[in-house]
């Protein structure tokens, strides 16, 4: 056993061994010496702490944070950034005004985020046609409801969708839409709930949130981002479309628009579901007037510049009047094409109290549709006197036909809303008036029905 060894000896054993060593050898092995008894208290070695290796530490850290946090944003996204990138040569991708360029503008919607819109580029020899549509959504005509909008898509661009299918009208199919299919394509977001046509310099403060109707400024924002990033400015057509509150955005604004593309050679617009006429309501009130005048206050819209050749040629008490497409359309000179149902379900429900299903309507239901179908189209046909001026009119219960899949179908005879359109906008046809001339509303809908063949529901 050598000294190096570890050796197993008891204690005492080890006492006794290592003297008869030192006798017998005393150069051979080392001496014990017994250790010295201290009577200070042991001293405890702190542990080892160092900046270099707290550096380690902590970049570890973050380096493990920093892979969870992209693995977690990827797996996310990833269907996300898939499904938009796949959709993006059909759809319209949202583009979000920068914030400088917004603020210098005042171009917010109601909760204060930058405006935007949707865009999809075209192609081939339409590189220089462009459709500007202005998105539908109704109106919101008190504090309450702007401020209910404010948190929703139709209040903020922070809350709307990347994208947005563009159809009908503005589909890129040649099958559905075979006149315009390869233009450039821009939906203006419906953020303001003023038809874009809001001018209250001052924010409002409902439930200590700032709401801003700046519906004019947007419109004009918008315009001015796309002069400065897109070919807009050297366009050789341009159409301005809307539909619903979209619609009479479009029909007050073209003028205005047209002035600032003066250089356009061809400017023309389409208005889709907004006729809204100011008709007594079932219940005797005037629903539709009240909306729309409480809107225009509550918007400040009488000193837009889209309307001031109207506003200032009455008194201050009928102001809202511009306010209505039938007042309004006298002011236009742009070319236009309206297309209208004369059974708007939108307009019949919330406007005129006719919340019957049309298939299950009493007798007495059906005579007052009718009485107001011929009312309505009293009116229009005052209206639809300029030939410069295309028109297209269907009995199916439908609100907007322009952006969607009525868009290609034969709702008016055997006519499509997109031949009337072609027909009228390169010149076919000079104009063109359709009408279904059912006074049964139930008959107009197995009609409908027939070229759909879809649930009712769809329709409605």
């Amino acid at each position: 056993m050598s000294c190096q060894e570890v050796d197993k000896t008891p204690l005492s054993g080890k006492i006794l061994h290592h003297s008869l060593q030192r006798q017998l050898h005393p150069e051979s092995c080392m001496m014990f010496v017994p250790a010295k008894v201290s009577l200070h208290r042991p001293h405890l070695l702190m542990p080892t702490f160092t900046l270099r290796r707290c550096h380690i530490q902590l970049l570890c850290v973050i380096l493990l944070v920093t892979i969870v946090l992209v693995v977690w944003t990827v797996s996310n996204l990833r269907n996300t950034f898939v499904s938009f990138h796949a959709e993006s040569d059909t759809d319209g991708e949202l583009v979000v005004l920068p914030e400088d360029f917004a603020k210098e503008r005042d171009a917010f919607c109601l909760d204060g985020s930058p405006a935007g819109y949707y865009i999809r580029n075209g192609r081939g020899s339409s590189l220089n046609f462009w459709i500007l549509h202005l998105q539908g959504g109704t109106w919101c005509s008190t504090e309450s409801e702007c401020y209910k909008r404010s948190f929703t898509e139709v209040g903020s661009s922070l809350k709307a969708p990347v994208s947005a299918r563009f159809e009908g009208f503005m589909s890129s199919d040649d099958l559905v839409n075979p006149d315009f299919h390869d233009w450039n394509m821009v939906c203006f977001l419906y953020c303001d709930g003023g038809s874009f046509l809001g001018n209250r310099s001052q924010p409002i403060v409902y439930n200590s949130r700032n709401i801003y109707l700046r519906g004019a400024s947007i419109f004009d924002a918008i315009i001015d981002f796309l002069l400065i990033e897109t070919n807009l400015g050297s366009a050789k057509k341009v159409i301005l479309s809307g539909s619903s509150a979209g619609g009479l955005a479009a029909l007050i604004h073209a003028d205005h628009l047209h002035q600032r593309l003066q250089k356009i050679p061809s400017f023309h617009a389409v208005l889709d579901a907004m006729l809204f006429l100011n008709l007594t309501s079932r219940n005797g009130q005037k629903k539709m007037m009240n909306i729309l005048e409480n809107t225009f206050h509550l918007h400040n819209i009488k000193d837009s510049v889209s309307l001031k050749d109207c506003s200032q040629s009455v008194p201050d008490e009928i102001k809202w009047q511009c306010f209505s497409p039938v007042y309004f359309y006298r002011h236009v000179f742009t070319p236009a094409f309206f297309l209208n149902s004369v059974h708007d379900r939108w307009y019949l429900n919330q406007a005129l109290d006719i919340t019957c299903d049309f298939k299950k309507c009493s007798s007495s239901d059906i005579k007052y549709i009718s009485d107001i179908k011929s009312s309505l189209l009293d009116i229009v046909r005052e209206i639809f006197t300029s030939h410069k001026d295309g028109r297209y009119l269907t009995a199916c219960p439908v609100h907007s036909v322009l952006v969607n899949r009525f868009y290609s179908q034969p709702l008016a005879g055997h006519i499509s809303p997109q031949k009337a359109i072609g027909d009228w906008y390169f010149g076919r046809i000079s104009s063109t008036t359709k009408i279904i001339p059912r006074e049964d509303i139930r008959e107009a809908i197995s009609v409908c029905y027939k070229y759909f063949n879809e649930e009712e529901n769809t329709l409605m």
